[in-house]
Formats: C-alpha cells, structure tokens, sequence
C-alpha cells in the first residue's frame, strides 16, 4: 500500500465558514466510507481511509474557480464561496478509472451547492492514468480529419432495435460524422444484445 493522496479542489456555496467546513466534512465522509464517522472504531479508517481536509479558505475575487459551472454572465457573489482542498489515499481509487471519479465526485455531484474545480494527481495516479491513447492528433488521424471540426453522432434511444440502430449509423456516416457513440455500448440489454448491435452498426 503507497502512502500517497491526491487532492480535490471543491467550490461550496455556503453563508459562513462554519457551514461551509460542515459541508466540506459531509464531503469527506461521503466521498470515501459513506457510513457514520462517529460509529468508526478503526482507526486506520478514521485517519487514512476518510477523506483529510487540508485546506478551506473563502474564494478571492480574481480566483480562476468562481465561474466554473456557473451559467454566462452571471454575477457571483464570492462571499458566498469557499474552497475546501480534500485528500484521498489513493489506494481508495483502486486505481480505476471509474472508482477514481466515484471518490473525486459521488455523492457530492448530487448536491446543488458544491462544484470539483480542481484535481491534484499524485505520483501513482501519473502513472496508472497517462491520459489519452491516441490524443487529439491520434484521434484525428483515425477518423482522417485533419483540420475541421469533427463532428460526433449519438444512436438512441434505449430500446431501438438493433436493425434501426445500425439505419442510423449508416445515414450518419454518409452525412459526414466522424465519430458514433453507442451510448449504452457496455451493456446486453435482451432487447439489444450487443454483439448483434456491434455487428450491424459496425
């Protein structure tokens, strides 16, 4: 087990700094053990499993988080706001991509009044998440669009049957789409099973 953490950046909206440390604790325990922290007897869990706050401060007028996830042209009022910095083991992301956004984001994405605005990987995370296989370029190569924007199509909805599915595809490929997402492409529903669904379409 690495000894490491990574931190989260979350924005709260909150009226004092006592709330907003309140909110930034639910986040802490949320994000992590999800269970009653007063009822936690171990203390390997209580000190290196729970989420660490390491930081919260109120948002500065110049901070480049104020307007993220807020609608254009809105006027923010900063006194509202503050920034919780929260660390986690890393070994709580089992270094999987989506345990990793279910410890970054989770039960706090439900919430209206706190926003992730940043993440801080450590060594191990560089590591394991190298970022994109192709990157952009990589990406454009393979749909053989070197310039222009590229242009993405969605087959839906949930329930279409498979022939009409892969109709799409087909019209959307000669309307010029580059790329098309099976937006539930991972699953077998018994209406669609999947590899019928990535034969026709394909």
């Amino acid at each position: 087990m690495k000894d490491e953490r990574f931190i989260v950046t979350y924005r709260i909206e909150a009226s004092t700094y006592e709330e907003a440390k309140s909110i930034a604790w639910a986040v802490q325990v949320e994000q992590t053990i999800e269970f009653p922290y007063e009822f936690v007897t171990n203390p390997y869990i209580k000190e290196t499993i729970t989420g660490r706050l390491e930081s919260l401060e109120p948002i500065v007028e110049d901070s480049p988080y104020i307007n993220v996830g807020v609608m254009p042209n809105a006027v923010i009022d900063t006194s509202r706001y503050y920034l919780a910095r929260i660390s986690y083991h890393v070994d709580t992301t089992a270094l999987e991509a989506t345990q990793f956004l279910n410890v970054v984001f989770g039960n706090s994405s439900l919430q209206p009044h706190i926003w992730v605005v940043d993440i801080e990987l450590c060594p191990t995370l560089y590591d394991v998440f190298k970022g994109p296989r192709f990157g952009l370029q990589g990406i454009r190569r393979l749909v053989e669009t070197p310039t222009r924007p590229m242009i993405q199509a969605v087959v839906k909805p949930m329930g279409t049957p498979n022939v009409e599915l892969a109709r799409m595809c087909g019209a959307y490929t000669r309307g010029g789409a580059d790329v098309i997402k099976d937006d539930h492409g991972i699953s077998n529903q018994s209406f669609s099973q999947y590899k019928d669904r990535v034969k026709r379409c394909a």
